[in-house]
């Protein structure tokens, strides 16, 4: 069974994801795969020639939190980013799963995906856990990593909204309280897909 796993800004997600490699899935995120990508030298041809050299470091690397700041300012930067790097990340994600599927058919696979809905992968997955919170708590959340209010504001803008996410969402996790409710309920779920 693979398994895909999304929510909003700082729902729980990473968290969850956690939760469930402790309880014995099998876990990729795909900002990690999003990282790679960024190392890819077309990749990075690319964002160079459309965002300039500013958007990287002296050693060449993609400066992830210089580009953020432009293209969360501008929605169609983002939008000419994502048609850069989205692509692929689900070409690496649909050769994982195919990979997965060939070996593997007896334990469980979950795929982080931030932005599952909005680059609609929905089909690459058996099932859909999305884990949401409110947005109060989750502007909380992210305060500590360094981003304004208002930037956070505007980086929720571009995500899916919650309601709309539900609608498509096989398992709903609501993550409004501790860390340790958030296990409990994730717990529950892992039981139940493995009863499945």
């Amino acid at each position: 069974m693979v398994l895909g796993l999304t929510g909003g800004i700082a729902s729980g997600k990473s968290l969850a994801r956690q939760f469930l490699r402790e309880f014995g899935a099998n876990v990729i995120d795909a900002d990690s795969l999003a990282h790679s990508v960024l190392e890819d030298s077309l990749i990075k041809n690319c964002i160079r020639n459309l965002f300039g050299k500013e958007v990287f470091t002296s050693e060449g690397a993609v400066d992830r939190n210089k580009l953020g700041s432009i293209v969360f300012q501008k929605h169609h930067k983002l939008q000419s980013l994502e048609n850069i790097v989205h692509p692929q990340i689900r070409k690496m994600i649909s050769e994982i799963i195919q990979n997965y599927r060939k070996n593997d058919t007896n334990s469980v696979m979950v795929i982080e995906v931030p932005l599952l809905f909005e680059t609609s992968m929905e089909n690459l997955f058996d099932e859909i856990i999305l884990i949401t919170s409110d947005s109060n708590i989750r502007i909380k959340r992210s305060l500590s990593s360094g981003l304004s209010e208002q930037d956070i504001i505007q980086r929720m803008s571009y995500q899916i909204s919650p309601d709309k996410a539900k609608t498509s969402a096989d398992y709903i996790i609501e993550n409004n309280g501790s860390s340790e409710e958030l296990k409990t309920k994730i717990y529950k779920l892992w039981q139940k897909l493995l009863k499945d």
